[in-house]
């Protein structure tokens, strides 16, 4: 049976964005999602503040160790920066309202060091881990699947992964190691939760909705 020291959580994209918008420390005052006030955003807010807690929990109770790519981290500050556009448009008063505390190097300092809760694999293994994705995906399509992906709205319109979503996931299988260990990859895209079993039987990784915890 696996021990709990020995599970993994790797953040896909969204996850990142996700945790980042409703973190304090990154924005002036308030989170992203406070400062819009739309309803929908608080909503956002109160998922990722959900998802920060459950993190904590799993790492400081449970000896999870939490995996937050480089990659995924780069790639949600240009989604950020577009969000912070259209918060900035709903701000009353001042666009500048809405600064964004890209500098706040404690906090980015903090993200980065759950890059070292990551395996590190060469580029080559990345290769070819990406191609086993690809191959498993043309395996599995038929009615049903691309139904299902297509369901999760206009993002995943197409049944075939973008390259970084498939890299997302490289990612979270290049942490299954040859032991027992227990990976469990956290996503909101359709791309991955219509295969939930799929995945964990060809990769042994654990997929889960982040929206759900």
């Amino acid at each position: 049976m696996v021990g709990l020291a020995e599970t993994r959580v790797v953040l896909d994209t969204c996850a990142v964005i996700q945790l980042r918008n409703s973190t304090y420390n990154e924005f002036a005052d308030k989170s992203l999602f406070q400062l819009s006030g739309d309803k929908k955003d608080l909503v956002e807010q109160r998922l990722g503040e959900k998802l920060r807690n459950w993190l904590t929990k799993g790492e400081e109770k449970l000896g999870w160790t939490i995996c937050i790519t480089k990659a995924a981290i780069m790639e949600s500050e240009g989604e950020i920066k577009n969000m912070i556009e259209r918060v900035a448009g709903r701000v009353k008063g001042r666009p500048d309202t809405v600064r964004y505390l890209l500098s706040n190097q404690t906090h980015r300092s903090l993200l980065y060091q759950k890059c070292s809760g990551c395996s590190s694999v060469s580029e080559e293994r990345m290769t070819g881990i990406k191609k086993l994705i690809r191959s498993a995906y043309d395996k599995w399509e038929n009615d049903i699947t691309r139904n299902c992906v297509t369901s999760y709205g206009v993002r995943n319109k197409s049944y075939d992964p973008e390259p970084q979503d498939i890299r997302r996931l490289a990612e979270a299988v290049a942490n299954k190691d040859d032991s027992s260990n227990r990976v469990i990859f956290l996503s909101k895209d359709g791309h991955f939760l219509c295969h939930i079993p799929t995945i964990d039987k060809e990769f042994r990784v654990e997929v889960i909705d982040y929206t759900k915890l």
